[in-house]
């Protein structure tokens, strides 16, 4: 059993690992580093070489593993610092007399500075907490990468980095134990073995806050692990039945699986019209946590897109990067994994998810481009682009929770390439009604480094891009803002009657980001939940 101990130093921060026989060391090692001063820095990194230390350029989240007569040593990048000592480092750098570089990279722009919401006097510092959170997330998965030696348990310092980081070291140290395996008994290749689960415990005593960090974590490694899992693995009723399963144990909630049958019921052409192309089944999860017993109001409802497999129909995808549609049914799967952590949690609040699940197929039953249709509220759209399939099932979805008159709707999706070319992968677009909402949202993002930024709704200007002759509603609005279009598409099938407070998340950039399924923006809407009492 490996016991870990990270302690801050003036140039590094030390993570020990205490053993019966050989000790385990992960070595924070800031860039530009003088040297590793103090006698527990200096024990600690007997038997490396000073050179591998002090002159290696160590970026932010760069690890090397190497063996020493004591064990196994994991130098882990933490770049130029994790705090605010630039400044310092200029001046210092300057009064030794070095010419100033004009062309050096001005780094006045700080990511804090970027959120118009930001409390200018908090000393947490936002881009400091990512960089501890993917710090230990590095040195644990260094660790995992070790088939040398296996690492079991870990015993975390959750004090490591201060006082005000704690979320963001526990945060790090669960994610960094997560590893995506094919479900039990469907393993095609023999070197695909399943690795021993790694426990993060703490070092002492738990703080107040231990078991809710791990639960946050433990909810977007869920929401990953849905999307990451092959099509044909996790079809519509694949997902729903085993989302079922995991809230057999969890109090205060109810799931129902409805089917096909139940939407034709209801008038949700649009959502079945999607289904049509594919032999599996359509499904709609509804989980419902009953947080507050005393009170009938639903506080939020949580809409998330569920296309399983996305080939885009008739309108078909280019068959480069096809495999990743997998995952575009990232919507559902943050969302009713952010259910699960909220009712692990216990909030006392009331919280529906609602998850539409279908896949998106090109058949001789599947919808053609020109094709004209009626959602729920028996508004009809004229199918431009069947690729354009999420904002149709999410119109059925959205007329649906309206039904129910939540205080407030907030859905998820992978709905548009638009978003990704405007915010890449550093934050999700949010498209809002309520300032109020919008402002919970954004400080809920930074909270959770899940990252938010508000688009533009202006409805009497995009409304003309969505025009048809034939119908409503186009289901797409040509290129120019085309996340801005779709947003629009989505707000005509929220009904204000009945609920006050809508926000759509395009989270087609932060879902994936390269070849990884994230999980985002899972944990961001548990904070979210946590802090509804600040939307008026």
């Amino acid at each position: 059993m490996n016991k870990f101990r990270l302690a801050k130093h003036l140039n590094c921060t030390l993570l020990r690992s205490y053993s019966k026989m050989n000790s385990d060391i992960i070595l924070g090692v800031y860039d530009k580093s003088k040297g590793l001063s103090t006698t527990d820095a200096k024990n600690a990194a007997e038997g490396l070489s000073d050179s591998l230390i002090n002159k290696a350029k160590w970026d932010i989240g760069k690890t090397r593993l190497t063996y020493t007569n004591n064990g196994r040593t994991v130098l882990v990048g933490l770049g130029s610092s994790l705090d605010k000592s630039s400044n310092a480092e200029k001046v210092e750098e300057e009064s030794e007399g070095e010419k100033k570089d004009p062309y050096k990279q001005n780094n006045k722009i700080e990511l804090s500075n970027q959120f118009i919401n930001r409390n200018s006097n908090s000393s947490f510092d936002i881009e400091t907490a990512e960089k501890i959170r993917e710090c230990i997330k590095g040195a644990v998965k260094a660790l995992k990468s070790d088939d040398r030696k296996s690492t079991k348990e870990i015993k975390l310092d959750a004090l490591l980095a201060g006082e005000g980081y704690q979320r963001q070291v526990i945060e790090g140290a669960v994610l960094g134990t997560y590893d995506y395996i094919l479900p039990d008994g469907e393993q095609f290749d023999s070197s695909l073995k399943k690795k021993p689960t790694i426990t993060i415990n703490p070092l002492t005593n738990k703080s107040n806050d231990w078991d809710k960090v791990v639960i946050y974590a433990e909810s977007q490694i869920l929401a990953a692990t849905l999307c990451e899992t092959p099509a044909n693995l996790m079809t519509p009723t694949i997902f729903a039945e085993t989302m079922r399963s995991k809230f057999d144990s969890i109090k205060n909630t109810s799931v129902q699986i409805h089917d096909r049958e139940w939407a034709s019921s209801l008038g949700m052409e649009s959502f079945l019209t999607v289904a049509k192309g594919s032999d599996q089944e359509p499904k709609v999860l509804e989980v419902n946590y009953k947080g507050n017993p005393n009170s009938d109001q639903i506080d939020l409802i949580l809409v998330g897109k569920g296309i399983t497999f996305d080939s885009g129909g008739i309108s078909i995808k280019p068959s480069s990067g096809m495999k990743d549609m997998k995952g575009d049914m990232g919507g559902a799967a943050c969302t009713v994994s952010a259910l699960h952590g909220i009712a692990r949690l216990n909030l006392p609040i009331n919280v529906i998810s609602i998850a539409f699940l279908c896949e998106n197929m090109p058949s001789g039953g599947a919808v053609k481009p020109g094709d004209v249709i009626r959602a729920m509220n028996k508004k009809s759209i004229e199918i431009d682009n069947t690729d354009a399939e999420g904002r149709l099932i999410l119109a059925d979805a959205l007329c649906y929770a309206s039904t129910k008159n939540p205080k407030i709707i907030v859905d998820c999706a992978t709905l548009t390439g638009a978003v990704v070319v405007a915010l890449g992968h550093a934050a999700s677009g949010v498209y809002t009604n309520s300032q109020s909402l919008w402002q919970c949202i954004d400080e809920s993002g930074q909270a959770t480094n899940d990252y938010m930024w508000r688009m533009p709704l202006f409805k009497s200007k995009f409304m003309k891009q969505l025009k048809s002759h034939v119908a409503h509603l186009n289901n797409i609005g040509g290129r120019p803002a085309g996340s801005c279009t779709a947003a629009t598409f989505l707000s005509e099938f929220v009904d204000f009657n009945h609920v006050q407070h809508w926000a759509h998340i395009d989270i087609a950039g932060t879902s994936q980001v390269s070849s990884e399924m994230t999980g985002a923006p899972t944990r961001c809407l548990i904070e979210l939940a946590s802090n509804l009492n600040n939307v008026e």
